[in-house]
């Protein structure tokens, strides 16, 4: 059985509306393995990193990015140890 890492997004507008529909990708740094989701209605998306095809290591880096309309954000973190997490 796979390990577990959760990575949660929420896309929103400044002023607080959720976008639905749009893509997301997580990518492994470490592996350059990648798996693209798209937001529910409430602007989410829920990564388990072990269900990429090689899972994760400790300190692996994570990129998350996504596209819309033209203007891309993204963020990149360190897996941390068991039982931190890491805020961005």
């Amino acid at each position: 059985m796979a390990a577990s890492y959760i990575v949660a997004l929420k896309i929103q507008y400044p002023a607080g509306t959720a976008l639905a529909n749009i893509n997301a990708t997580l990518r492994n740094e470490n592996t350059n393995e990648s798996e693209t989701l798209t937001t529910n209605s409430a602007g989410e998306v829920i990564w388990n990193l072990g269900n990429l095809p090689s899972e994760f290591a400790r300190n692996d880096k994570i990129t998350v990015f996504s596209l819309y309309q033209g203007f891309q954000q993204s963020f990149s973190f360190a897996v941390p140890n068991v039982g931190e997490s890491v805020p961005v």
